[in-house]
């Protein structure tokens, strides 16, 4: 069984909340084709990366990705760079990531569909 076009996850926007803390947090609402929050739950892989450009994982920039109040994470690779999350069934996730004092990271979505998509605001945390 097939989604229909307006089923499909084609976009997501990006809040940010608590930068300049050990925890930013990262909210997510994933839309269709129309711009609409989805209304179904969505599987993604998320990574963070050291550009704006989503070319280079993090390094060392990140200890840890954990969820805050919206959605799961079902598995963590390559020392909390890289994790595979599924949103709620209204499209919502939100995930805490720890930063390293005087680091930024980028918070990087692949897109069911392969696309990547960056937030601009930097994570960041500065003691």
């Amino acid at each position: 069984m097939g989604q229909t076009i307006k089923e499909q996850v084609l976009d997501v926007e990006f809040t940010v909340t608590d930068n300049d803390s050990t925890t930013p947090n990262i909210a997510m609402q994933f839309k269709d084709i129309a711009g609409n929050d989805i209304d179904h739950p969505v599987c993604v892989v998320c990574y963070v990366s050291s550009d704006t450009a989503g070319q280079t994982l993090s390094g060392g920039d990140v200890t840890e990705l954990a969820i805050g109040t919206d959605g799961t994470l079902l598995a963590e690779f390559t020392a909390n760079q890289i994790g595979v999350f599924v949103a709620e069934s209204d499209g919502d996730l939100d995930v805490e990531v720890t930063v390293g004092d005087a680091d930024t990271a980028y918070w990087n979505v692949v897109m069911p569909n392969g696309e990547v998509k960056t937030c601009s605001t930097g994570l960041y945390y500065t003691s």
